[in-house]
């Protein structure tokens, strides 16, 4: 989130791997991604910029005696009962399900 901010020291490079949840109807497997961090590619899973809370799930108890509202964190993402299915409701048209975030240094701005 800092280095999308700005902060960006000489030398640092990110890059991102992991897996992003398929929407397509039907799917069965996630989506193999790997992106330099600060990229435009990268940029563009998230129009908004990274969020603290983007990667939050939160499931809702069908049972519970005091449900937890959904503007309550609105930036999760919420999974929930509905009509015996169990949905999803996220802001989010990419969801990472895991992620490595490689940091390297470029030697020559260290030297």
């Amino acid at each position: 989130m800092g280095f999308l901010a700005g902060w960006r020291p000489p030398g640092l490079r990110m890059t991102r791997r992991g897996l992003l949840f398929d929407r397509t109807p039907g799917a069965l497997e996630p989506i193999n991604f790997s992106f330099v961090v600060g990229s435009e590619e990268y940029q563009a899973l998230w129009p908004w910029g990274e969020a603290w809370c983007q990667e939050l799930e939160v499931f809702h108890n069908p049972l519970a005696t005091h449900p937890i509202p959904f503007d309550l964190i609105p930036g999760a993402t919420h999974w929930f009962e509905s009509d015996g299915d169990i949905e999803c409701n996220t802001m989010w048209a990419n969801s990472v399900m895991s992620s490595v975030t490689h940091i390297d240094m470029d030697s020559e701005q260290n030297a």
